[in-house]
């Protein structure tokens, strides 16, 4: 039932760097996703979602920091490469508890970007990004007038089994006004000590979603992530559920 809460934007420093890096271009780098959208600015927002749902999704609390209720943010730098992998990952400030480790884990494990360009030519784009680490316990990480609705899931503590009766369920997500909305991606995930294990579709509970649930363990949190659609934006909608 903790969670991690993520603030992203993007920043560019102001200075340049000996090896032909660059903090600003015509074009910046864009993550990728979104290659079907013309518009720029719909692209660019569509990169940010894009961008925060690949970290969300990622990301892990570091247990050791959980369990003593340790949060702090961070500021990574790393270089989108004129051929769109990530380079020279930094962390700029020093927290401890594996912080460091997990924000450069994550970083590393990006997909390709499409690169920066100026003047149509590719390259190398230094960007600045920060990621904050906090515990918040009981509530779901975005607008509460969402709700998740999957079978009996009505208590934040479950058991192995209850979440297996759900499995012929459709899992729904209903806004405040008792419309169903159309689901982008789902994703399960369970966690317990260094265990952890994520899985995700486009809404349906697949073969590998239920594989998720089968690894859950007295003790555990396996939670849900559901991301929609809203207006312009996506939103994540997200709950813990402890297993007894």
């Amino acid at each position: 039932m903790n969670k991690i809460l993520l603030i992203f934007l993007l920043l560019v420093s102001f200075q340049l760097s000996a090896q032909n890096v660059l903090t600003s271009a015509d074009e910046m780098p864009l993550f990728n996703g979104c290659d079907d959208i013309s518009n720029k600015d719909d692209k660019e927002k569509c990169s940010n979602s894009k961008l925060i749902e690949f970290i969300h999704t990622h990301l892990v609390y570091p247990q050791e920091a959980r369990e003593e209720g340790i949060e702090g943010s961070l500021y990574a730098q790393f270089v989108v490469t004129k051929t769109g992998s990530i380079e020279n990952i930094k962390v700029l400030n020093f927290i401890g508890e594996g912080f460091e480790d997990e924000v450069i884990r994550v970083i590393k494990s990006m997909p390709p970007w499409t690169p920066g360009k100026n003047n149509g030519v590719a390259q190398n784009i230094q960007l600045r990004m920060p990621i904050s680490f906090s515990l918040n316990k009981g509530k779901y990480n975005d607008s509460q007038k969402y709700t998740i609705i999957w079978g009996n899931l009505l208590e934040p503590t479950m058991t192995k089994k209850q979440l297996k009766n759900n499995f012929g369920k459709k899992l729904l997500i209903r806004d405040e006004f008792g419309n169903d909305r159309a689901i982008s991606e789902l994703i399960f995930s369970y966690e317990k000590g260094n265990k952890y294990y994520i899985a995700k579709s486009r809404g349906i509970i697949e073969k590998r979603l239920r594989k998720v649930v089968k690894k859950c363990k007295r003790g555990g949190i396996f939670t849900i992530k559901v991301i929609i659609l809203d207006g312009a934006s996506f939103k994540t909608i997200k709950k813990d559920y402890e297993i007894i």
